[in-house]
């Protein structure tokens, strides 16, 4: 693991379904000064016509990838149907996160990413034993995280911000941002939280909003939680 802080913005779906907003999200993120930007990758049969809107088709998910190149950040995908795994291959996509659902609906898919041996962040949401879902994988860092939108106080419990394991980061839907700074003062070296321009947009197929944090307020934030970082590496969490 890198001796920093890593962020992860994940800008879908709060984008809309609209190119033009998921760049800017983009730039004002890399602004920002977030690590890695982050989109979800699936058909329109994944989840529905409901949802057909929020598809990024090979065309945007390229002009996503230039933007993050010429903006000089990282960018990664959760991948929800095999055939966008080509995708990003040829895109030349450095890292992969697997989702918490597919951790338990789609093994078979998970083992896959893994055995292209780029690191690999898995949300552990939707597992429930004690040890890692996959135990021979060198490539993966796991994150804590609960799938509800938003996750309120009672859902969390020390478990979450146990880092002394397996586990290294925290995938945050909280509102605000005092989960992720607990997360750090346990130890956590990798979070990651929707971004989103408008907190009060949630609609059924857009759930995170309210649970996401702006690209100003990530500015403002995350200074200070670097430094909490560096901090809780130097004496201990």
């Amino acid at each position: 693991m890198d001796d920093r802080l890593t962020f992860i913005a994940e800008l879908h779906p709060q984008h809309g379904g609209e190119l033009s907003v998921l760049l800017e999200m983009t730039r004002r993120c890399a602004m920002a000064g977030a690590d890695l930007m982050k989109v979800q990758l699936y058909d329109e049969a994944f989840l529905g016509p409901d949802w057909a809107y929020l598809v990024l088709s090979r065309e945007e998910l390229e002009t996503f990838a230039n933007t993050c190149q010429d903006l000089g950040v990282d960018w990664s995908a959760s991948i929800f149907t095999r055939d966008r795994i080509a995708w990003c291959e040829d895109l030349g996509m450095t890292s992969y996160k697997i989702a918490s659902r597919t951790v338990t609906e789609d093994p078979a898919l998970c083992e896959e990413i893994l055995a292209l041996g780029k690191p690999t962040y898995v949300s552990l949401g939707a597992w429930e034993q004690d040890g890692p879902p996959f135990p021979d994988a060198t490539n993966v860092t796991y994150l804590h995280c609960v799938s509800r939108y938003p996750t309120l106080p009672a859902d969390l419990t020390p478990r979450h911000f146990d880092f002394s394991g397996h586990v290294d980061g925290f995938s945050d839907h909280t509102l605000g941002t005092a989960a992720m700074e607990k997360a750090l003062a346990h130890g956590a070296t990798v979070l990651e939280k929707h971004v989103t321009f408008d907190q009060g947009g949630v609609r059924p197929t857009e759930r995170a909003h309210a649970c996401s944090i702006t690209p100003d307020q990530l500015s403002d934030w995350l200074p200070g939680a670097r430094e909490l970082a560096r901090l809780v590496r130097t004496v201990g969490a």
